[in-house]
């Protein structure tokens, strides 16, 4: 499995912001005042007044401005962006001793940014700042480790190291084992949900609105040997959807809506949390929408909007939606029976993966119900199904 390093971009407040898992980046956790206050403000005249002031200092010898004048200029978003340079100052903070100098070296070289790419050199400079204890490069020498067109190639050593920078704090390794842990789809990580759970606990502590939103979606349907939880669910949820996060909302939602006890049951918080991750075009954040409408849940029951729900869910290609205007218009229930729209929407479904769409397809092209019959692509779906 190959895994992408990127580049990440300086915060507002210049921390250790995380993208996504399995990622390293030249971050920075200890950025000087006048630079972070220039970005938090997004104003250009502070930043080119951050900017001159820390290529004084660089120029004095400080190295810890030598190590944030080379992550500047490696900001692709920045108009000092300048690899050549970048590589200039992270070689002079590195040689002065500086961890994050170090780091940037072997970013620069893991990407090929002014210098040929090499992940052997990136290697062995990440290693420098990880054996001296940089939970940023710790994270970067896991990720090399796992990716499997390096020739050191070794899940054990990418555990070993992820674990390192996680128990040092470092947010995106903990994330990084806590989806890994859950899947079980990469080498050297076989499905854990407890320890999927710690390390989600672990990067919640850090307001992580991923890991809340996960230990979030653990509790309320429960994982593996995870129980459900309507409490920690409810706490964890509104924690990440609180911070924005859309499937967070819509899990919200759900739960306000499905709740065992009747003291869960809130559908107006229900449609407020669904209609604000449907903002954020959720696609199931809709299906659920949808829902509410077609059952009446808390609100007169309206079929007319539900399908519009239901239609705008499918245009994110979401199935569930896809289904259920199938099964509607297929079987006249509460509007018109329409086949061609039933087959429309069963097609869109298939298309999607749904096998329960793609055996409907089977006999609709078998039987031509609301379109000619086609043994041929009944003959396509059905050798699909059985693959």
């Amino acid at each position: 499995m190959m895994i992408m390093i990127k580049n990440i971009l300086i915060s507002s407040i210049l921390s250790c912001v995380l993208l996504t898992a399995n990622t390293a980046t030249f971050a920075y956790e200890d950025p000087l005042h006048v630079y972070q206050v220039g970005i938090a403000k997004n104003d250009p005249q502070q930043l080119d007044h951050a900017f001159k002031i820390l290529s004084a200092q660089a120029n004095a010898g400080d190295a810890a401005s030598q190590g944030q004048l080379a992550r500047i200029y490696m900001n692709e978003d920045s108009h000092f962006f300048d690899n050549q340079l970048a590589m200039q100052w992270a070689i002079k903070a590195a040689n002065a001793g500086d961890l994050y100098g170090m780091n940037s070296i072997g970013y620069l070289y893991d990407h090929g940014l002014g210098v040929k790419e090499d992940n052997d050199i990136a290697m062995k400079w990440f290693r420098k700042a990880a054996d001296l204890g940089l939970p940023l490069a710790q994270n970067n020498v896991a990720v090399i480790y796992h990716e499997d067109s390096y020739k050191g190639y070794d899940p054990k050593q990418a555990l070993k190291w992820f674990e390192k920078s996680a128990n040092n704090g470092y947010l995106e390794a903990q994330l990084t084992l806590a989806d890994y842990f859950r899947t079980g789809c990469y080498d050297g990580f076989d499905q854990n949900a407890k320890k999927s759970e710690y390390w989600y606990k672990k990067a919640a502590e850090q307001n992580s609105s991923e890991a809340q939103f996960r230990l979030g979606d653990f509790y309320l349907y429960g994982f593996n040997e995870i129980q459900v939880n309507d409490v920690l669910a409810q706490k964890y949820l509104l924690q990440a959807a609180e911070q924005g996060h859309d499937d967070a909302m819509n899990d919200l939602g759900v739960f306000y809506s499905t709740g065992d006890t009747d003291e869960n049951i809130d559908y107006q918080k229900a449609y407020e949390w669904l209609s604000k991750s449907a903002a954020l075009k959720n696609p199931a954040a809709h299906y659920n929408l949808g829902n509410l409408f077609l059952y009446g849940e808390g609100r007169s029951k309206d079929v007319k909007k539900a399908i519009e729900w239901f239609k705008k869910g499918s245009d994110l290609e979401n199935i569930s939606s896809q289904l259920e205007l199938a099964k509607l218009y297929s079987e006249g229930i509460e509007t018109k029976s329409n086949n061609f729209l039933a087959f429309k929407y069963y097609k869109l479904a298939a298309e999607n993966g749904s096998r329960e769409a793609q055996q409907h397809l089977v006999r609709i092209y078998d039987e031509g119900i609301g379109i000619p019959k086609d043994p041929k692509k009944a003959e396509y779906w059905s050798t699909l199904l059985s693959e």
